[in-house]
């Protein structure tokens, strides 16, 4: 029961009397409403749908045992030692900067 006129061209024939106005208005605020309440009821379904779908990826990630290490120690144990030789690199060349010519004389 949006409108009250039987007619909608009487309705909005009289649009600038302040009655008439008055049921524009609140057909606009109607139509807000339910907007509003389409988008949250989407929004909300869209949210629901993607922690499904999320959780479905979790359970389909196999699970790593404890016998399973997802590290290779040889290879870490080799990254780490790059790291101390760098490190030793940069103490060196700090305490013993090169002797470099500027370019510009």
């Amino acid at each position: 029961m949006i409108f009250h006129t039987p007619n909608p061209r009487d309705f909005w024939s009289t649009i600038d009397e302040p009655e008439r106005m008055s049921k524009l208005v609140r057909v606009y605020w109607r139509a807000l409403l339910a907007t509003s309440f389409m988008l949250v009821v989407g929004f909300s379904m869209y949210g629901v749908w993607q922690v499904t779908l999320l959780s479905e990826l979790a359970n389909l990630i196999p699970k790593i045992g404890a016998s399973q290490s997802p590290l290779d120690r040889p290879q870490l144990k080799n990254v780490l030692e790059s790291f101390q030789a760098r490190e030793e690199r940069y103490d060196f060349l700090e305490k013993n900067p090169p002797s470099i010519k500027d370019p510009s004389l």
